[in-house]
């Protein structure tokens, strides 16, 4: 049997102890909170990501966002193929990005889902793709899919943009190019 003043005093101890850890705060005299909120990053950045040119067969032409990654046409399977988000259709004569699940695409991706791109009336510049810290220059962009290219000649610095099947939007900066590969930075929104 229990002794009613120890339970009681266990239950007078409960109470207190509640009383006393729900009217601590964080916060100081003038209302702010004392905890420091951590930033939340909203865009990943990828730097000198490397696509080969259509018929070479030693580097990657399709790129998932979500990793960063750039596969070859070997690696694409059911599972990488539903994270892929760009193919470079680019050769030596012109640059372009298609979306996956382009029919026109020379390798049928599987899992392909739809991306959006934008090679033409891209009015952001390479100053403005630098300055991208977080989400905001992208999240009211429109991007307006076309199938354009960008030509060989005068290609550095202009931006492709691009926005995929789960509403991430996100700019391609040209980097450089040579007989083999096609050197860009991206960035996406988280």
């Amino acid at each position: 049997m229990k002794h009613p003043i120890l339970t009681r005093t266990a239950n007078i101890i409960c109470f207190v102890t509640v009383v006393l850890m729900s009217s601590i705060s964080c916060s100081s005299d003038d209302g702010t909170t004392n905890m420091k909120e951590e930033e939340k990053e909203t865009i990943i950045g990828y730097t000198d990501v490397e696509f080969a040119l259509e018929g070479n067969t030693e580097g990657g032409r399709w790129f998932a966002s979500v990793s960063g990654k750039v596969y070859k046409e070997a690696e694409l399977t059911q599972v990488t193929g539903a994270t892929v988000d760009l193919v470079s259709v680019s050769n030596s004569a012109f640059i372009a990005f298609s979306s996956p699940d382009d029919s026109n695409n020379s390798v049928t991706v599987p899992g392909a889902t739809r991306t959006k791109t934008q090679h033409e009336n891209v009015t952001m510049t390479a100053t403005a793709f630098d300055a991208i810290k977080d989400d905001s220059a992208l999240k009211n962009i429109t991007i307006i899919h076309d199938t354009e290219s960008i030509g060989i000649s005068g290609f550095e610095g202009k931006i492709i943009l691009f926005e995929n099947a789960k509403g991430k939007k996100g700019a391609i900066r040209l980097k450089a190019i040579n007989a083999k590969r096609l050197l860009v930075d991206i960035k996406v929104m988280k």
